[in-house]
């Protein structure tokens, strides 16, 4: 009966962890630490701060979807270790 329930936690969070992986892709890496981007800043103050934080939600969301896949194996390497 755990093992059943840890199994449905560990395919329930890989589920949800790759459908957010799928939306919101994954996070960025050729952006600088505070969000900008060298692009970005020739179109003004206020476009660059919609987008910086759009980026840091979308980098916060898919952050969240891998972090649910990691948790989704982890559970599954546990629920195999305490059968």
């Amino acid at each position: 009966m755990c093992s059943t329930i840890l199994l449905i936690f560990a395919y329930s969070s890989g589920l949800i962890g790759s459908v957010l992986a799928a939306i919101f892709g994954l996070p960025r890496t050729d952006v600088y630490h505070d969000g900008t981007e060298p692009l970005l800043a020739s179109m003004g103050p206020e476009i660059t701060e919609k987008n910086v934080k759009k980026w840091k939600y979308h980098s916060r969301i898919s952050r969240f979807g891998l972090a649910l896949i990691a948790l989704g194996f982890l559970l599954q390497g546990v629920e195999l270790w305490l059968r």
